[in-house]
């Protein structure tokens, strides 16, 4: 069995693959677009620490509609760069949890664990995504 035929998942809960990559690629892209759109927002009101966010917020657009675009049109370099560029995500998501665990600040409580739950989320759209690539021709 080569590395292209092996798959974590067959479907998407009740629906095929393709349909919970499309729904992970829209939802992502609806929430890339409110981050920038609140970035704006926050910039405008003055507030110049959020300059670094903007750009981010700006990057994850783009990688999300590489992803749409990469999953109407079947491309797998389009959709396996989405994956790569949501695995560093989840990794600076982990440092992010670690700091907040070993360092004392004045953060509330459930920051780590909001965290930890978003870093699941995200685990679990990767896999769906990385399986549907792995299903589309070559």
């Amino acid at each position: 069995m080569t590395d292209r035929e092996y798959c974590l998942l067959k479907r998407c809960g009740c629906f095929s693959l393709r349909t919970g990559a499309l729904v992970v690629a829209v939802l992502y892209l609806v929430l890339s677009v409110l981050l920038t759109i609140f970035t704006i927002t926050v910039l405008a009101l003055g507030w110049s620490g959020y300059w670094p966010i903007l750009g981010a917020g700006l990057g994850t657009l783009v990688l999300n509609l590489l992803l749409l675009l990469g999953i109407l049109k079947e491309s797998y370099v389009g959709v396996m760069l989405w994956v790569l560029a949501a695995l560093v995500g989840v990794v600076g998501n982990g440092i992010h949890l670690t700091h907040d665990l070993l360092t004392p600040h004045d953060r509330p409580f459930y920051v780590p664990v909001v965290r930890l739950l978003l870093g699941a989320l995200h685990i679990a759209a990767i896999v769906v995504v990385r399986s549907y690539a792995y299903t589309m021709p070559t």
